[in-house]
This record gives C-alpha cells, sequence and structure tokens, in this order.
C-alpha cells in the first residue's frame, strides 16, 4: 500500500507512460500524420497509374510495330516470290564434273 507522499514504481510507471501517451497524441493532431500519410497513398496510386498507363502504351506501341514489321515482310516477299536472289543472277551456273 502506498503511503501519502511516497513514490513509488507502482505508480509512477502509469504515470510515464499516460504521459508519453498523451504528448504523441498532441504531436499526431498538431503536425497531421494521417493526413501525410494519406497524402503519401495518394502519391503511390497515382504513380502506380501512371505506370501501367505508360506500361499499356509502350505494350500496344511495340504491337502495332510488329503487326506493321509483319504486313510489309508479307508484302515483300510476295512481291519478290519466284525470282532468284541477287546471288542467283550473278553468278554463273557451273556444272561440275564427277571424277571417278
Amino acid at each position: 500500500m502506498a503511503v501519502q507522499g511516497e513514490v513509488t514504481l507502482e505508480v509512477m510507471l502509469p504515470l510515464c507512460i499516460s504521459g508519453v501517451s498523451f504528448l504523441l497524441s498532441l504531436a499526431n493532431v498538431a503536425m497531421d500524420f494521417s493526413g501525410m500519410l494519406t497524402a503519401i497513398e495518394g502519391e503511390r496510386c497515382l504513380k502506380e497509374q501512371v505506370l501501367q498507363a505508360s506500361e499499356n502504351e509502350r505494350v500496344a506501341q511495340k504491337r502495332h510495330a510488329e503487326q506493321t514489321r509483319d504486313s510489309e515482310l508479307v508484302l515483300l516477299e510476295s512481291q519478290f516470290r519466284g525470282r532468284g536472289g541477287l546471288v542467283q543472277r550473278t553468278l554463273p551456273k557451273r556444272t561440275v564434273a564427277r571424277r571417278r
């Protein structure tokens, strides 16, 4: 039992914890930590949206470039189908005699 005027651990420990909690609560209200966290979370979400939109645009441009390349290759192949290549036109045909 605590005697009047005597300071004991059982009295001071809860009092100190309550005092520190009170000071942290005042700092939380004064510095608006929840508002800062909300702003940071909003910025993170915005960054993710921008990155996703950029990635989608990059993939779409790549797909379009691949389709353009493929269609131009098909056109070139159809234009030159049946024709010999440059090497075939410039080199004379040689007949090789078999040695026995």
